[in-house]
């Protein structure tokens, strides 16, 4: 899919589903189907990794007011770290248009997360996008960090159709900023029922799409976002 925008951005989206699982299905779907025709994730460790990602939000609640009204255009602003290792620090913007989602990303340092967690911004040498564009929502929009959410991914690949399939469990949350990964900081759990993720370009192949006949998968349109800050918010946290 294309989306034009303001007559000077054209960005080339993927596709991208998501559903809830049995754990039954889980057990059927990754055991006996999806690790026998697709490959692993060379990332992986031992065919998983975590993933924590600090979400941000501007003083409306833009991203969260969006993802509660079903808006089919949305942006989030993150930070994500794999594994916990602050060696590596991924600045993110996501746009989702209706199933269609479109990801730009800047590496930073762990000195520029403290300085954004601070309400700063950070240098941008290189004219990064997505670096700019999160400097604009801090200066302009008062843009702070909303919630933490942790969970656990097993992943797998295929080139054809560059597809990503993905299962998420165990989804925590947190708003301990200072604590980010660092292992230090108190994890609320929620749900533990596994999450199937979908990711392809033009075309999902049919021996893909016959491996992920479930008949009781639910498809949503939840986030992890969406689901980690409801439950800050209701409990006050």
């Amino acid at each position: 899919m294309v989306v034009k925008r303001n007559r000077e951005l054209v960005i080339m989206l993927r596709v991208e589903k998501k559903y809830y699982l049995e754990k039954n299905d889980y057990q059927l779907l990754l055991l006996l189907r999806i690790k026998y025709f697709l490959d692993k994730d060379r990332n992986a460790i031992n065919g998983k990794y975590s993933i924590s990602s600090i979400y941000f939000d501007d003083e409306f609640n833009t991203s969260w007011c969006d993802s509660e009204n079903g808006n089919p255009v949305r942006d989030k602003y993150r930070i994500r770290i794999y594994n916990n290792n602050l060696d590596l620090i991924k600045l993110e913007i996501k746009r989702k248009v209706y199933s269609y989602a479109k990801k730009i990303s800047a590496n930073i340092t762990y000195d520029d997360l403290q300085l954004i967690l601070s309400g700063k911004t950070i240098d941008n040498p290189h004219n990064n996008e997505a670096i700019k564009l999160f400097n604009m929502q801090i200066s302009f929009a008062n843009m702070k960090p909303v919630v933490i959410v942790t969970y656990d991914r097993v992943p797998f690949v295929c080139d054809e159709g560059n597809v990503r399939i993905t299962f998420d469990y165990n989804l925590r949350a947190s708003v301990d900023f200072d604590c980010f990964g660092n292992n230090c900081y108190e994890m609320y759990p929620l749900f533990d029922q596994p999450v199937l993720e979908v990711k392809y370009d033009q075309y999902l192949p049919d021996t893909i799409a016959q491996l992920l006949e479930i008949n009781s998968m639910t498809e949503t349109n939840n986030s992890k976002f969406k689901i980690c800050r409801e439950l800050i918010e209701e409990n006050n946290l």
